[in-house]
């Protein structure tokens, strides 16, 4: 188990389990199209806005070089790791158990598609879950270099620039770029809001009636503007009709959930599947067709069960955790660098360092 950071906010682990509990979630099938607006409409700009928010400390302090091995590390080895797995897995089995259209997929189009890194052409059939690690090292590279502008003022005109330029890029674009290029546009704004609103965070932290009053108040924002706006699907460039709506959506439901996680952050079970979303986010799509084939084959569902109840959903989300979690444990402990995690270099001892006593 990772422990907490120092300093770390105590609640950040339990929105980050909030916010995999959402994804896990938004794909399953039987989720009312209501509801599943409202969950796309936050879900993935939240996660980049905690990565803004926990991951920008070494933005500024490494040089570029280094900067790149360090995210590379940390994105791109968990990103290469499972997609490769994930391919073996559906050429193996998944692809004759998915659907049609997955099961014509031509046997290069996913590995073509780990390199291209976006979900265009069926490149990421296997697991399409996995565009978020190339898109996320493009956004921390976007910002590495927009953390540069000191004046606060004038980041936010820069990332008002960004939010604007990827609202377009995708009417603009005839297909979705590698690594999610244009993707990241939007993403970094998310991103850059974690890094200008995290030392802020503590000071402005709400209890008791005034945190009652700011879920309401966010609440009512995140539905209404969610709900006004055409459904989003963030992974191929889909803000909805509004960019206005969209933003506003997402800062209210970021909003709203942080208040929720700070509301739950006594839960230890929460905390425990915050530290392990990597695993999580990357994995949960391969593990729901084994729970299909049980409830089909063994248990003699109709072929249509998922859609028949809301329960069949949160039964889905229950049993990925309850599956992954004890893999992430495992490679957490074993396997740290397959999930992009080294430890620190210790320090050269002084003798060597100054070339001898």
């Amino acid at each position: 188990m990772t422990a907490p950071h120092p300093g770390r906010l105590p609640w950040i682990d339990t929105l980050k389990a909030l916010g995999v509990i959402m994804v896990i979630g938004g794909h399953t099938v039987g989720v009312p199209p209501l509801v599943l607006q409202v969950v796309f409409a936050c879900h993935i700009p939240l996660f980049f806005w905690i990565s803004g928010l926990v991951g920008t400390g070494r933005v500024t302090a490494l040089p570029l070089g280094a900067f790149l091995v360090d995210r590379g590390r940390r994105r791109l080895i968990p990103y290469f790791v499972f997609a490769v797995f994930s391919y073996l897995l559906w050429l193996l089995f998944l692809r004759h158990f998915g659907t049609r259209q997955a099961a014509q997929v031509p046997l290069l189009i996913p590995l073509v598609g780990i390199l291209y890194g976006s979900d265009v052409h069926n490149f990421l059939a296997p697991n399409v879950a996995l565009w978020f690690f190339p898109c996320l090292f493009v956004t921390e590279l976007y910002f590495y270099f927009l953390a540069r502008i000191r004046s606060r003022l004038l980041l936010g005109v820069a990332l008002g620039l960004c939010a604007l330029c990827g609202f377009l890029a995708p009417a603009l674009l005839p297909w979705r770029l590698p690594w999610g290029i244009d993707l990241a546009l939007t993403a970094v704004v998310f991103y850059g809001a974690g890094y200008l609103t995290r030392d802020a965070l503590p000071a402005v932290a709400l209890q008791g009636c005034w945190r009652g009053l700011g879920l309401l108040v966010s609440l009512g924002f995140y539905l209404s503007l969610s709900l006004y706006n055409r459904p989003v699907a963030f992974i191929i460039g889909n803000y909805g009709n509004s960019g206005g709506a969209f933003y506003g959506a997402a800062a209210a439901g970021i909003a709203f959930w942080a208040l929720v996680a700070q509301t739950l952050q006594g839960s230890r079970l929460l905390q425990v599947v915050g530290q392990h979303t990597l695993v999580l986010f990357a994995l949960h799509l391969l593990v729901f067709p084994v729970l299909t084939g049980f409830c089909r084959y063994v248990v003699g569902l109709p072929a249509d069960f998922r859609e028949q109840s809301v329960i069949f959903p949160l039964l889905y989300t229950i049993f990925a955790i309850a599956v992954l979690l004890p893999v992430s444990f495992f490679l957490d402990k074993h396997c740290p660098q397959l999930l992009g995690r080294f430890k620190a270099k210790p320090p050269a001892p002084l003798a060597l360092a100054s070339g001898g006593a």
